[in-house]
């Protein structure tokens, strides 16, 4: 800021600020202070709220309320109950909108409008978006919770719905509140008092935040009563056509020649007990967040003294894995000589089983040729004693033919037989 202001051509410095200012204070660091002197230096300063305006003016006097406009094709004329009991809930998936309310609602509209459906239009925070997708998963949500995603036209959606949900914890000035009544939508809200929109628009429901029993009961009422919709719907829709005609040009112009004047709006002046009131707020409030910086740094420490704990401890572990991972290491090489020599063993028990496989093979060849030696010398005595006998036979036949050849038939035989033995003779050469 201060580069820009210094520039030669001394231009002005202005901040839109989109939000409501009490989001500051929600921050824990030292945003109030340091906002609020950043603001008083702007040369104006744009709001959304007439609340806003009265608390910065308490810092900067160049203060200006301006409304956003609506640019959406509206419904060009009143609508009429017929779009069944169709609730729709448009903005960002986080934190600061409350989703999840959508589902603690639905649950008390479903006991009294069995046949209502939530249709949720837009993306955003994952987390939320799994929450919302596991809800309308449920049993008994099956079917009356439907997530549409981002849409870059809702036209559509505005068009087929009956009531407008917003379960937000703050805005600004949330451009889905005038869009739905553009569309003569009756908005149901959890309470945000200091919006214009209260103000701009009628025909709405405001509840306390997190009341579900209420907002659902707002919302069974206008889904059960078609003469008060009607009524309510009217009301919006006609509002919006106020608000959609007011001159949004002459406030932006009137700033613009305050600028080059050098003058400030005409408000109200301060009050005294307020701006006392404002300078305690902010001046505790920056000090309550220095007591807590404090303790932040005190945690801090000790976090980062348990981070270095923890790194020593990890070294320890990690210097821990790696002996582990030697002594594994010496395992596996053991393992693999015990895997070794079980094999040699598994080898020898195999060469071993083999070579008893032969022996037994050998024993009962050798039996076998026992068996046989046994019947051969079974045999042989038996042809010895055969032999004793053939030699008895053959002394005896030896002894007769001794006995014959001393015979005179013997001789005489021979002396007659001479000749034919000594023809066979001669014959044979």
């Amino acid at each position: 800021m201060l580069c820009v202001k210094s520039h030669p051509s001394h231009p002005a410095y202005c901040i839109h600020s989109h939000n409501c200012f009490g989001m500051v204070y929600r921050q824990q660091n030292h945003a109030v202070l340091e906002t609020s002197r950043t603001f008083a230096m702007a040369d104006s300063l744009i709001v959304l709220s007439h609340c806003d305006q009265r608390y910065w003016q308490h810092f900067t006097p160049r203060v200006y309320q301006i409304d956003n406009p609506c640019h959406i094709d509206h419904a060009q004329s009143v609508r009429s109950p017929g779009n069944g009991h169709n609730i729709l809930w448009l903005g960002r998936i986080s934190k600061e909108k409350q989703p999840l309310e959508i589902v603690r609602i639905m649950k008390h509209v479903l006991r009294q409008v069995p046949d209502a459906v939530c249709t949720v239009v837009g993306s955003g925070d994952d987390d939320y978006v799994v929450a919302l997708t596991a809800a309308a998963e449920e049993p008994n949500m099956a079917g009356h919770l439907r997530l549409a995603g981002f849409q870059t036209d809702v036209t559509s959606y505005y068009q087929q719905a009956s009531v407008f949900l917003m379960t937000s914890s703050y805005e600004g000035f949330p451009l889905t509140l005038t869009e739905s009544a553009a569309f003569g939508l009756p908005a149901v809200t959890y309470d945000l008092p200091w919006l214009e929109y209260y103000s701009l628009i009628q025909g709405w429901a405001s509840v306390p935040q997190l009341d579900a029993s209420a907002a659902a009961d707002a919302i069974i009422r206008l889904l059960s009563d078609r003469s008060y919709w009607q009524q309510q719907s009217d009301l919006t829709y006609n509002s919006f056509l106020t608000y959609e005609r007011q001159d949004f040009y002459t406030p932006w112009a009137a700033l613009f020649q305050d600028l080059e004047e050098g003058a400030c709006p005409d408000l109200p002046a301060p009050d005294p007990d307020e701006d006392q009131l404002l300078y305690q707020i902010t001046r505790f409030h920056d000090q309550g967040m220095g007591n807590s910086s404090k303790e932040i740094k005190s945690l801090y420490a000790r976090l980062q003294r348990t981070y270095a704990e923890k790194s020593e401890i990890n070294a320890k572990l990690n210097r821990t894995y790696a002996e582990k991972s030697e002594i594994n290491a010496k395992l596996q090489r053991t393992y693999a000589e015990k895997s070794e020599i079980n094999a040699k063993l598994q080898r020898t028990y195999a060469e071993k089983a083999q070579r008893g496989a032969q022996i037994k093979k050998l024993s009962a060849q050798l039996e076998a040729a026992k068996k046989t030696q046994a019947h051969t010398e079974a045999q042989l005595r038996q042809a010895k004693r055969e032999l004793g006998k053939t030699k008895n036979q053959l002394m005896a036949i030896q002894k007769q033919n001794s006995t014959i050849k001393r015979s005179i038939s013997y001789r005489l035989g021979r002396i007659l037989t001479w000749p034919i033995r000594k023809l066979r003779k001669l014959l044979g050469r």
